[in-house]
């Protein structure tokens, strides 16, 4: 479930999550926004430490 703050008008405002709209509709991810939230830098911190990946990537090097 999203966090959520609210305004002074009692209407439930949602965490900027960096996904951005055109007035063409094309939907675009603000770069800045999204990789400065803690979950997604939770995520690439977890992805660069994982053994796994690192053992999948020296297995494709090596057969390169």
């Amino acid at each position: 479930m999203p966090k959520l703050s609210f305004s002074f008008m009692r209407k439930p405002k949602t965490k900027d999550t960096g996904l951005r709209g055109t007035f063409g509709g094309r939907l675009y991810v603000d770069k800045n926004v999204f990789y400065r939230r803690q979950d997604i830098q939770d995520i690439i911190n977890e992805i660069k430490n994982s053994e796994s990946i690192k053992e999948q990537i020296s297995q494709s090097k090596a057969s390169a």
